[in-house]
This record gives structure tokens, C-alpha cells and sequence, in this order.
């Protein structure tokens, strides 16, 4: 009875042909890779693909050979002809596969034989080992390991090698080369016409190259970065055999070639980190663990600098003589190694090489394994303009605090940033009550309902209604009492946004002393109407026109008050002109006597004279030049008659 383990019976077996027939390309890899004694995870490797991919490559395997097992399978690779063996995966030890006597080549004694060449070779040397021995060993006229370059334009020889030697600067575009077929096959290649492919290249028309075979070279991302090449003067024959070979190599390949490009990196990181060491303008120095105790181990240019070039001398110094006098610097350096931290502290210090107290800023930073790299920067300046504007500020809250008017920042949306001492006595409310809120807190309706529509609508079109402009409110107090405040606003920019300060005077006095005034001459204005004389003002020279008529001249003269505002010459006009000369001699010397009484005659309305007594006082400005004459008209004519 046939175990699981067997193989078909040779009445049963199938032939070669008929094998081949049934896989793809993909599966015949996989299966010439399983009679060499691969596992699952090494055909992924060196078929750059997932172990997801190889076990369905796998079972397919299994359904079109009839195959249940690995080892079924290595045992049908073998006797299709793929590959030979002297002992099969989980007999006598691992298998020695070979190759069909009319490939080019036994693949697996070549892998193991250049593999024994090659090494623990690395870089340059590995690529240009490996192109030398497969021109020696496998019948080709060169062998190249080419990467891409140039952000992908271009294509550059790594190793290149003919059977006459090496060649050195190949270099050609990428649309010109072998690698523009290498991006999704496995195995590129073409049996004829290579120089009519490649015209550019004259190494192929040196060699009079006919064919070429590779295998792309990827990362570690599956991305074609590179290809391994076979170039003959006749077409190359294609085999599991072959292929495998290349693209073991091309796996190899891509690994060191992702090496050398990631020492590559690190030292263009390292150059360029050394070269910001030494370039930051911020002095520098690198503390190393030498026993219990830290060492200076270099500096910045910066550092040299700003000590006039004295740390050269320290070189070699232990943090402890360096900072005899203070632990707490030797305590942040202690904490850096052992936290592997980073942290800021500022402090005075009087640096040595300085020879006066500063402000630094010390920054600690870890550098594995074992150093701590300080950044020393002078903050002295900083510092000292920190402590002017913190007096600064703190002379403005003092001026703030004591100024009468209520002063309230608020922000874009309303909302109350700060408060001086007056809005708190002026309001009834404390800063904190008011910080926060918003301003409509200090409005009664309909201000309060209408103030941000105001701040709205000038946020969007600019119209102002306060804001640059002023006006008098009404302010509501914490108790709810209003009262009337005059508001002046005016809008700033803070780091780019817009704040707005208003100023707030408490008008209730000077309401309460306008209201009284104008009860004053309320009361003034009815003693006038029915006192027996009339009150007047004019100018104090000139025509003396009249600039002022009580309401009650009308019963002394007959004349509205309205009438000598309108006619400016009306009362000098209807006096008698026997009594004009007089009087305007007398009223020319007022400046000299500032007090006059006349009696004259005046003319009424009615067209008869009247006798009037007529009080005059000059008026004074500040610079005591003459501003104006008052008068009292009052009519005498029955005393006049009965003299």
C-alpha cells in the first residue's frame, strides 16, 4: 500500500513535459526552490514575496501534482528533471541539489561556490567579487550590479565585469537600460537583439552583446532598486536553475546595497550634525562619564568665542573642578545621565573665562551612551529687559490703578481680558467677578442687547458706532442701578489679535450739575420776564450792537427781544439825537471808569419818547481786555415829568 510519504509509482508518474505543463513560471521557482530544501520563509526571501504568497503557491502545487507534503513535492522537482539530489528534506539529512546536465551551469554548486567566494565581503568589494565570478563561472561575457539614481533618472554600474576585466563610470538613463524592464517580473531578460535595445550603451556594442538575463534588486519595501545582469554574445537559455542563482544574488544585493546606503545616511548625519555643533551660535560643550566623575570632552566654535579662546586650556577638566561651587549644576548633570533626559534650567553664574556674574540658560542633554551635551546661552540681556518691562508694568498698574476713569480690555468676541481699580469702585464689582465676562455685564438693556451686534458688525464691515468715535452710555452697576458714563474706545493689535480698550468717566456730578444749572437759569429767566427792567448785552465798541435782550423788553420799549438781535444798530438808532452824542462820549470812556449810569430818551415803538435809566458795566477777559457791556434799562419818565 502507498503511504502518504511515497512518491507516485513510476506507472503512474507523469513525465517531465506533462509536469511542467500544469505550473507557471511563479510555480515552477517555488517548486525548484522546495527540491533544493528551502523552507516557506527562505523562497519568500529570495523570491522577494510574502510567506501569504509561497504557501498559495504552494497549495496549488499540491492540487495540480497530487502532492500532500513538502516532501513530495521535492521528490516530484526531482524527478521532473528540475533539479537533482542525492537525499531528499526529512531523509538523510538536507538535500545537495544539482541541475539538469544541459543548463548552464549547476546552480546550486555555483550558489555554494561563489557564496564560499564572496564571503563576509561587504560593500564595493562584494559586488564586484560577485560580478568576477559569475563571468568566470558561468558562461557570459560581463556580469553587472547596477542601482538607480538621480531620483530615479538615471542608471549606475555599482561593479561591472567582462572577461577582459573590470569597467569602471558606467552610467546611462534609465529609459536606456536594462532596469526599465525590471519592475514587477522576477526575471527579465531578452535572448536576442541587446544592442538594438540598448543603442547607447557602447559597452553592448563593444562586447557585441546579444542577449541579457536579471533579476531586479529591491528594497526592503519590495521597490526595484537596482538589477543584477548577465550579458552573452548568444541568446541565454532561461532556467529555474539560472533564475535561481540570480535572484539569490540580486536578494543579497539589495540587502547591502540598503546597508551601505543606510551608513551613508548616518554619516551625512553625523557631518551634518557635527557640522551644527560646531556652527550653532549658542555655546556648546560635551560632558563625558569618566568613573564617578564627568569630563570635558570638547566645544563649539561658539563657545571658544564667547571665553576668548580659554576652554581650550580646560580640555580634559572634571565637571567637579569645573563647578566648584556649585552642586546644583553638578546635580543636572548627574540627573541628565541618569534620567537620559533633556531639561532647561536658567541661573547666574559667573563663568571663569568671563570674570562677571551673567544670566545663563543651561540646557542638559542626554547623548547615549554616555555624555551630556550643554547648551550655554546669555540670557543677561533677556533678563534684564524682562525685569524693565516687569517694572514697567508694573509702574502702568500703578498709574492704571489710581486714574479716576474706569479703564476694561476686552477681546474680539467681548469677553473682559483686565479691569483697573476705578472700574471695581466705579461698578461695585471685583477684577475677578469682571474677568471673563463678558462687557455687557456692565450695560443695562438696550446697550446690553445691541452690544454684539456692534462689535459684530464692526468686526465685518469696519462700521463704527463707538469704537474711534465715543459717545455717552448708560453703565448699570452690580446693585442694578444706572448711571450715565461717557465711553471712549480704541482698538489695538496684541501678537496679531485685536483687543479693545474703553475708558469710562462717571458723568452723574456733572448731569446733576448741568440739571442744577439749567434750574438756575430757569429760575434766572422767569426773574427777568417779570422784574420792571430789562437786562442787555452788546458789543463794547463799534455800533454797540446788541448781542443779548431779556424776554420783558417789550414792556419797557415796546421792541421784541428778537427785534435788536436782528437789527444790530436798532437801539442806537432810536436814541434821541440830542442825547446820542452824549451818550456814545460817555460809553467811549467806559474803558477807563468800567461802570456808567445815563438817562436818555428813546424813541418807543410806539413812535413817542420815553425817559430811561440805563446801568452799564464793562466786562473783562482773563487778559483783562474788554469782552463785553451788561446793562440795565429801566424808564423813568413819570419821574421825569413830575421834575
Amino acid at each position: 500500500m502507498q503511504t502518504s510519504d511515497d512518491a507516485p509509482s513510476a506507472r503512474n508518474q507523469p513525465s517531465y513535459e506533462s509536469v511542467l505543463s500544469q505550473l507557471t513560471t511563479r510555480e515552477r521557482e517555488v517548486l525548484a526552490l522546495i527540491g533544493q530544501g528551502l523552507s516557506s520563509n527562505e523562497i519568500a526571501g529570495w523570491l522577494h514575496r510574502s510567506i501569504k504568497t509561497v504557501q498559495t503557491h504552494r497549495s496549488s502545487l499540491g492540487r495540480k501534482l497530487g502532492a500532500s507534503n513538502r516532501v513530495q513535492l521535492a521528490r516530484i522537482a526531482i524527478q521532473s528533471g528540475l533539479i537533482t539530489a542525492t537525499s531528499l528534506p526529512g531523509e538523510q539529512g538536507s538535500a545537495a541539489a544539482g541541475v539538469r546536465s544541459d543548463a548552464p551551469g549547476e546552480a546550486p554548486a555555483l550558489l555554494a561556490r561563489i557564496d564560499t567566494t564572496i564571503g563576509s565581503m561587504t560593500g564595493v568589494g562584494l559586488f564586484r567579487a560577485l560580478v568576477r565570478n559569475l563571468v568566470n563561472l558561468v558562461d557570459v561575457k560581463c556580469a553587472c550590479v547596477c542601482e538607480v539614481i538621480d531620483d530615479g533618472r538615471k542608471v549606475r554600474a555599482i561593479a561591472c565585469w567582462t572577461k577582459d576585466g573590470p569597467v569602471a563610470d558606467l552610467e546611462c538613463e534609465l529609459k536606456d537600460s536594462p532596469l526599465e524592464y525590471a519592475h514587477d517580473p522576477l526575471i527579465v531578460g531578452a535572448r536576442q537583439n541587446a544592442q538594438d535595445l540598448f543603442p547607447s550603451i557602447q559597452l553592448l556594442q563593444d562586447l557585441s552583446i546579444e542577449s541579457f538575463l536579471g533579476s531586479p534588486i529591491r528594497d526592503a519595501r519590495g521597490l526595484v532598486i537596482g538589477l543584477l545582469a548577465l550579458f552573452a554574445d548568444k541568446p541565454i537559455q532561461e532556467s529555474p536553475e539560472l533564475n535561481l542563482l540570480l535572484t539569490t544574488f540580486a536578494h543579497r544585493c539589495g540587502s547591502e546595497i540598503q546597508r551601505l546606503h543606510t551608513e551613508r545616511v548616518l554619516r551625512e548625519s553625523r557631518a551634518q550634525l557635527q557640522q551644527a555643533y560646531e556652527l550653532n551660535p549658542v555655546p556648546a560643550y560635551t560632558w563625558k562619564v569618566l568613573g564617578e566623575d564627568l569630563v570635558l570632552e570638547s566645544y563649539n566654535d561658539a563657545a571658544m568665542t564667547s571665553t576668548d579662546g580659554h576652554v581650550r586650556d580646560l580640555i580634559g577638566t572634571s565637571a567637579r573642578e569645573f563647578f566648584p561651587d556649585r552642586p546644583d549644576i553638578l546635580e543636572h548633570l548627574e540627573r541628565c545621565i541618569r534620567l537620559r533626559t533633556i531639561f532647561k534650567r536658567e541661573t547666574q553664574y559667573d563663568p571663569k573665562t568671563v570674570g562677571e556674574q551673567r544670566y545663563i540658560a543651561f540646557t542638559f542633554s542626554f547623548l547615549s551612551p554616555d555624555r551630556v551635551l550643554v547648551h550655554t546661552e546669555d540670557i543677561t540681556e533677556r533678563k534684564q529687559i524682562e525685569e524693565s518691562l516687569k517694572e514697567n508694568e508694573a509702574r502702568l498698574s500703578a498709574i492704571l490703578d489710581i486714574a479716576v476713569d474706569a479703564i476694561v480690555t476686552i477681546d474680539n468676541a467681548g469677553i473682559i481680558e483686565a479691569t483697573n481699580a476705578s472700574t471695581s469702585r466705579m461698578f461695585g464689582y471685583s477684577a475677578e467677578e469682571l474677568v471673563g465676562q463678558n462687557v455687557k455685564v456692565l450695560m443695562p438693556d438696550p446697550f446690553r442687547s445691541a452690544h454684539d451686534d456692534y462689535l459684530s458688525r464692526y468686526l465685518t464691515t469696519g462700521e463704527r458706532k463707538i469704537i474711534g468715535i465715543g459717545r455717552e452710555v448708560i453703565g448699570r452697576r452690580k446693585d442694578g442701578t444706572t448711571f450715565p458714563v461717557d465711553l471712549a474706545v480704541s482698538e489695538m493689535r496684541v501678537k496679531n489679535r485685536r483687543l479693545f480698550t474703553g475708558i469710562l468717566r462717571d458723568l452723574s456730578d456733572r448731569c446733576h450739575a448741568v440739571q442744577e444749572a439749567r434750574q438756575a437759569q430757569a429760575r434766572l429767566e422767569h426773574i427777568l420776564a417779570v422784574a420792571p427792567v430789562g437786562m442787555y448785552a452788546c458789543k463794547p465798541g463799534g455800533d454797540y450792537s446788541v448781542t443779548y435782550m431779556s424776554s420783558n423788553t417789550a414792556s419797557v420799549c415796546g421792541f421784541e427781544a428778537r427785534d435788536f438781535l436782528d437789527n444790530s444798530s436798532l437801539w442806537i438808532d432810536r436814541v434821541h439825537p440830542e442825547d446820542r452824542p452824549r451818550l456814545l462820549a460817555d460809553l467811549e470812556k467806559l474803558i477807563k471808569t468800567d461802570r456808567q449810569t445815563h438817562e436818555y430818551r428813546f424813541r418807543h415803538k410806539n413812535e413817542k419818547y420815553i425817559w430811561v435809566r440805563d446801568d452799564v458795566k464793562l466786562i473783562r477777559d482773563a487778559d483783562n481786555n474788554p469782552l463785553e457791556i451788561v446793562g440795565c434799562w429801566t424808564e423813568i419818565s413819570n419821574r421825569k415829568d413830575s421834575d
